[in-house]
């Protein structure tokens, strides 16, 4: 398997993101399979890890997921790897642990990836990415069965124990500022960003009442953009208006930025997320997660499976 990546950077040349194209895949360690009715399950080398369905009124997603330990795609970061970044700036940090995650992922082959191309794009917390215009929030704590809402959050991928001493060296990090970011993979069904890598980080972030950055990973594909003539003139009568008369270095940056994206001709990127149409019946999906439910003994299961059985 061969790959390429390249940097993205803004207009102020600010890095945005890391572009990776990967050549002669390997199938997919963990891959997303649909039905009909809205339903999905997320599985690692076939053993299942989540399964999701839509509600039928779009606002939420019914997600069961399950403790198993062997769905790590990377292995665990040593301290060596954060010594290594101590002392960069946020924005070097985060090109950084882009590739750090990107390669981890090629070289183990034990990847999500499908052909198309990936964008990692990094953030210096998951408070409020501008781009989404939505909050990355998160959870205080991992259930097996949660209503998780369709508004771009961080999900758990896995149980975290609060007494491990995985958990206190990561909050002592998080004390020190040193903590690494989250990698997760955006799928758009579910709304969210299923964390491939840092439920520990993430714990302990909300634990010390701390930002921690993260690194979203998306596949997509680059269209021609399309303009808007009506638009244009628009901006352009707008501007006409407010020759002449003194604006405020915020209007004139606002105005600019508007200006900029009326006649901004360059391909865009469009997110998309590859689905195995396999899961054959409502029935099989409903018995798998009813089994689920009732091997692990999940308080108040039969209320819940009545939900999801009504989903459907």
């Amino acid at each position: 398997m061969k790959y390429y990546w390249k940097d993205i950077v803004d207009e102020r040349q600010q890095w945005q993101a890391l572009e990776l194209t990967v050549e002669g895949l390997t199938p997919p360690a963990m891959r997303l399979l649909s039905g009909s009715n809205c339903k999905m399950k997320l599985v690692c080398e076939d053993k299942p890890v989540m399964w999701g369905l839509i509600s039928r009124d779009f606002c939420d997603i019914g997600l069961v997921r399950t403790f198993e330990e062997e769905s790590r795609l990377i292995k665990n970061i040593n301290s060596q790897e954060v010594e290594k970044r101590k002392g960069l700036s946020s924005e070097e940090s985060l090109k950084s642990w882009s590739r750090y995650f990107a390669e981890e992922m090629v070289e183990s082959d034990k990847h999500f990836f499908y052909d198309a191309i990936w964008l990692f794009e990094g953030y210096k917390d998951f408070a409020s990415p501008p781009n989404y215009g939505t909050t990355i929030a998160a959870e205080d704590d991992f259930d097996s069965f949660i209503y998780a809402r369709w508004d771009r959050e961080l999900l758990y991928s896995r149980q975290v124990d609060d007494h491990s001493g995985r958990l206190k060296w990561w909050r002592k990090k998080a004390r020190e500022g040193t903590l690494p970011p989250i990698f997760a993979w955006y799928i758009p069904s579910l709304g969210g960003y299923w964390i491939i890598d840092g439920n520990y980080r993430l714990r302990a972030a909300i634990l010390e009442k701390t930002d921690i950055p993260v690194v979203l990973a998306y596949s997509g594909e680059y269209k021609e953009a399309i303009m808007n003539p009506d638009y244009q003139k628009g901006i352009l009568h707008s501007l006409a208006k407010t020759e002449r008369k003194p604006v405020s270095p915020q209007t004139a940056e606002s105005m600019n930025q508007h200006l900029a994206h009326a006649f901004d001709d360059r391909p865009y990127f469009q997110q998309k997320t590859v689905a195995k149409v396999k899961i054959k019946s409502n029935e099989e999906w409903l018995a798998e997660v009813t089994d689920y439910l009732e091997c692990i003994d999940y308080p108040e299961r039969e209320k819940y499976i009545k939900q999801l059985k009504d989903e459907l």
